[in-house]
């Protein structure tokens, strides 16, 4: 799925490849363009900590709200437990 096509389709993206979104979010901006929101890790997660970004993840679906969301960049850090 392409950010053009999420967009359109008013679907929030996720994404671990911050330092191109933040240039895309800009230019949207730039162009008066709207998205859904884009929530974005400032690092990797290990393939043995995917339940721990899944976690997060759906943690932040449930506390923001599609207002909230309505383009804004969203870190997921916030949303990650520091339980094991």
């Amino acid at each position: 799925m392409t950010s053009a096509h999420a967009a359109r389709e008013k679907r929030t993206l996720v994404t671990c490849n911050y330092r191109d979104f933040l240039i895309l979010v800009e230019r949207w901006d730039s162009d008066g363009l709207h998205h859904a929101g884009v929530i974005i890790s400032y690092r990797q997660f290990a393939r043995s900590q995917r339940g721990v970004f899944v976690d997060a993840l759906q943690r932040a679906i449930q506390s923001l709200s599609a207002e909230v969301l309505l383009d804004a960049v969203i870190p997921i850090q916030p949303f990650v437990s520091d339980d094991p």
